[in-house]
């Protein structure tokens, strides 16, 4: 679970108790200070209360970028993927029968057998990799090509049309970039913010065995430190 989780929430809460009645309360300020629990030591418990809380407040925001960044990227993995069918189903259709052409735009697949016309193939799967390396030789070729491009001018297809979308096929690339960056820094959030936790926890079970023998005999005090006596 990222961020702030349901164990975490009650370590604080059981954490920040004893802390706060450590120290204000005389009887027990008292008791604790024969075992060393001074300001200092106080101080370090809520230092680490704090780590913890922003550890998990970092996590949780880590994580909301993470989910950002990989909407965004199949939002525009959509978009293009789209934008690529309509463009390479439009030229299947315009340059049907020739090979050639069909071949430099990545559409030519195999000639039939029996008819000799071009079996006409592209991705139907949404493998990134074999996408852009098709998607790209199939914008650079509707751009480059100059028999290409004018037909396809005349279909709705200027060379501004073809800029813009080529351009946003190449922004795919730092999209699938950005979210792997962030699925990291959330992992590196999420080994911090556990870290912080367990030392946290380490400090609190400490204190709680201390507080146990300082108040052994008070079980009044031990109820205000959140705890229940040992029994005998």
């Amino acid at each position: 679970m990222a961020g702030m989780t349901k164990s975490l929430k009650q370590l604080l809460y059981k954490t920040e108790q004893m802390i706060s009645n450590g120290q204000s309360h005389p009887d027990v300020s008292a008791a604790m200070a024969v075992y060393g629990y001074d300001a200092t030591r106080w101080g370090e418990g809520q230092a680490l209360v704090e780590a913890a809380r922003n550890g998990a407040q970092t996590n949780a925001e880590a994580h909301a970028a993470q989910l950002g960044a990989t909407d965004a990227f199949y939002a525009l993995y959509d978009e293009v993927w789209d934008q690529s069918q309509d463009l390479a189903r439009l030229c299947a259709n315009l340059f049907e029968g020739n090979i050639e052409t069909l071949s430099l735009l990545g559409l030519h697949k195999r000639r039939d057998k029996t008819t000799g016309a071009s079996e006409l193939a592209w991705p139907v799967d949404r493998g990134l990799a074999e996408f852009l390396s098709w998607a790209s030789n199939l914008y650079q070729t509707a751009v480059s090509n100059s028999t290409v491009s004018a037909q396809l001018a005349t279909f709705g297809y200027p060379a501004t049309r073809l800029d813009e979308e080529a351009a946003e096929l190449a922004s795919l690339t730092q999209a699938d970039n950005a979210q792997e960056i962030a699925k990291a820094e959330s992992q590196h959030s999420i080994i911090a913010r556990d870290n912080a936790v367990d030392a946290l926890q380490a400090w609190s079970r400490q204190t709680e065995m201390v507080a146990k023998m300082a108040l052994k005999d008070n079980r009044q005090l031990l109820e205000l430190m959140g705890l229940r006596a040992q029994k005998r």
